[in-house]
């Protein structure tokens, strides 16, 4: 019988762990290929047979920190940063394995307090960004062909409230704040305008330096030009961002945050450098205009699932530029954010009343019908021939038992200690397993 029961709870351990593994593989590893095979690189609008660049831009991967959420409890802060930080980097491997983009260029914001992080913490938070985006295995090099450095109000701070010191260490990580690299005939111009849009001379003289030395009023333009900026450039009242977009867009300063780059200075920029394409992040959300000379700006979608937005992303840009500079650019989906979590804490639910049901239908419960003594001979004679009366138990009178007492005969009874040494024990191997999963990707 016992047997019967050992081979009976096995198959209903088996068979928990057995839907914990095929759960892990189906939001772990299957929804995040199928999800980025629905992202393809379109080649409708390029002439036939000739060679197309593809660039993968990312915006806003923001980083959870111990400055996101100050009064968070220290676990719960550490769950945060592991589920975002999964979420980005399962669902980049899928993007590389399935796109094999030419280029891969971020739009700033890389950690949420790049900008007060001392050097210490700043090294660990770094480590941990090129742990989730790893450059190395896809054959890109650093500032070459993986990776721009335009920096976000999250990296150095914005305006006035730019950190120089945070600024440096940037550009001595990250690389130039303002610079351009020339692919197949086409200029991609990096503007770190967070420094720019500062009054303080300052702070904004490397960005107006930059400007003036390669972009002076009137200069000819030789190539075609895509500027990459963190903060949107100004959009009038009358601008609206498009059917992709999920909530309103309201211009608003703070704190260290500004939602546009200011009017004159927009309109400066669009003078000088003459963009056929624009390419902006900060706002987390998408959006689509065209400025004036119909320069088209697209804001890139955060890819991280603590963003505020239901629907993370990238940005996809197919070009080629041999007889005439021609492009297509679309929005590529992520997988809806915490499905996941919410289907393991089901799971986790049924697991456990699955053990707790087993448990009690298993049960086996023995009585006699009068009470036994507590009082135990020594042996058989003692016990025949003690004509001591021995005493009943405190339960035979009329005494009304405590609440710790009916608690305990309750616990003994229902055995919930065992239960909860199985659950803890099932919990554990769930967690290896989950691991596992993990530490592939």
């Amino acid at each position: 019988m016992v047997g019967v029961r050992l081979k009976s709870f096995h198959m209903v351990i088996g068979g928990i762990l057995s839907l914990w593994i095929v759960t892990f593989f189906i939001h772990e590893k299957l929804v995040p290929i199928l999800i980025a095979q629905e992202c393809h690189w379109s080649g409708s609008i390029l002439p036939e047979g000739v060679d197309e660049t593809k660039v993968l831009f990312i915006a806003d991967p923001q980083l959870i920190d111990n400055h996101t959420y100050p009064n968070r409890n220290p676990l719960l802060l550490k769950l945060s940063q592991h589920t975002v930080d999964v979420y980005i980097k399962k669902n980049y491997k899928a993007l590389m394995g399935h796109l094999q983009p030419d280029y891969v260029f971020f739009l700033g914001d890389y950690l949420d307090n790049g900008r007060s992080s001392d050097d210490e913490y700043f090294k660990s938070q770094y480590d941990r960004f090129f742990d989730i985006f790893q450059y190395t295995k896809y054959g890109f090099k650093k500032n070459k062909n993986y990776f721009v450095s335009v920096p976000g109000n999250h990296d150095i701070g914005v305006s006035d409230g730019v950190k120089r010191p945070s600024r440096d260490r940037f550009t001595t990580y990250f690389g130039k704040p303002n610079d351009k690299i020339t692919i197949d005939g086409v200029e991609f111009i990096t503007l770190d305008t967070p420094s720019l849009i500062a009054k303080d001379e300052g702070i904004n003289y490397n960005a107006n330096e930059f400007l003036n030395n390669n972009y002076k009023p009137g200069k000819e333009k030789l190539n075609p030009r895509v500027l990459m900026s963190h903060i949107p450039l100004f959009r009038g009242a009358d601008k609206t961002c498009g059917p992709l977009r999920e909530a309103d867009f309201r211009p608003s300063k703070g704190y260290q945050y500004q939602s546009l780059v200011d009017s004159d200075i927009t309109t400066d920029l669009l003078e000088r450098i003459n963009p056929d394409l624009i390419f902006s992040g900060d706002d987390h959300d998408y959006c689509d205009i065209n400025h004036s000379a119909n320069t088209r700006e697209i804001t890139v979608k955060s890819i991280s699932m603590a963003m505020g937005i239901w629907y993370p992303g990238v940005q996809l840009l197919t070009f080629s530029n041999s007889d005439r500079f021609v492009y297509e650019t679309k929005l590529c989906l992520l997988p809806t954010p915490y499905v996941n979590v919410v289907n393991y804490i089901i799971i986790a639910v049924i697991s456990g009343l699955t053990v707790l049901v087993w448990n009690i239908k298993q049960q086996r419960y023995n009585y006699t019908v009068l009470p036994v003594s507590n009082i135990k001979p020594k042996n058989i004679d003692d016990m025949l021939n003690n004509d001591k009366p021995h005493p009943l138990p405190n339960y035979t009178f009329n005494e009304k038992p405590t609440w710790k007492t009916k608690v305990g005969n309750l616990w003994k009874k229902a055995q919930v200690g065992s239960i909860l040494k199985q659950i803890s024990l099932l919990g554990l191997v769930v967690i290896f397993i989950y691991k596992l999963f993990i530490w592939s990707i």
